[in-house]
């Protein structure tokens, strides 16, 4: 049996990711029972898969599916046109911030023969940062001021050490 995953290369915290993992058999007879798994990073939520056969192999457990715990079990038929194909997608969390490797696998029940596919995406940060000032348009002399700065993040990433400068006016004397 052989094993590929494709995934993306680069991929943004706190945005959908999507990974297609496929099987075939190269060898000459009907694989019973063969098991794939793939441990998705718990940094990928809402993870959710589905598996397709094409030709005459057979899923047998696991077509569809959700959570970190990918397992599917399939008879695959020998031969080019034969073959599982699992389409997984999921949510990185906005705090990822290096990189996401991902692993699947698949065994034979006959042989306890297996192969290993990886996939390794850099994470990139996004955040769209917005501030708001308010206080009042107008001021006596000698009135107090109070302004409220709100920062909001529209993401999809989170952000960290964010610092922000207000620039108070020479005029304006700070108390408190």
């Amino acid at each position: 049996l052989e094993i590929t995953k494709s995934g993306p290369t680069l991929i943004v915290a706190g945005q959908p990711v999507s990974y297609t993992i496929t099987v075939t058999n190269v060898g000459p007879s009907l694989a019973q029972n063969a098991v794939i798994i793939d441990d998705l990073d718990p940094r990928i939520l809402q993870a959710a898969w589905t598996a397709t056969a094409r030709g005459i192999s057979v899923i047998k457990q696991g077509a569809q599916g959700s959570g970190n715990k990918l397992l599917v079990t399939a008879d695959i038929a020998p031969g080019d046109s034969d073959m599982i194909s699992i389409a997984v997608t999921g949510v990185t969390v906005g705090s990822l911030s290096d990189s996401l490797v991902n692993k699947a696998v698949v065994r034979t029940a006959e042989t306890n023969r297996s192969d290993t596919a990886v996939t390794k995406a850099i994470v990139q940060m996004s955040s769209n940062i917005r501030i708001q000032k308010t206080g009042p348009s107008r001021v006596t002399a000698g009135d107090n001021i109070t302004y409220q700065v709100t920062v909001y993040n529209d993401g999809p990433s989170d952000i960290t050490q964010l610092n922000i400068r207000d620039t108070i006016p020479a005029a304006v004397q700070v108390t408190g």
